[in-house]
């Protein structure tokens, strides 16, 4: 994606247990208002879930968006996948706001 391109640490592909402890590394760099789940969809291993973030990020920004998360489970219940699906543009610009 072009966020994951420009190096957004919060939308670029992770793989693996210590990668996504990274993700939450960078989350706790922000000030996060509040993550609610909207609505949430769920059946042959998979789920959506609809979500509105509220944030400040480390550039002193803070942005408010609505985001879906699309996971995919394997037989035994785990978590295979999960897919981002954002503004990218509002997050690049409060992320990177010198760009």
């Amino acid at each position: 994606s072009t966020a994951a391109a420009a190096g957004h640490p919060l939308l670029s592909v992770r793989q693996g247990k210590g990668e996504v402890a990274g993700f939450f590394t960078e989350v706790g760099r922000c000030e996060l208002h509040s993550f609610d789940i909207l609505h949430m969809f769920s059946g042959d291993g998979q789920a959506a879930v609809h979500v509105r973030i509220d944030l400040t990020t480390p550039a002193g920004i803070r942005i408010v968006d609505d985001e879906m998360h699309r996971w995919e489970f394997d037989d035994a219940g785990r978590a295979v996948s999960m897919k981002h699906y954002a503004d990218t543009a509002k997050h690049l610009a409060a992320w990177f706001p010198e760009r």
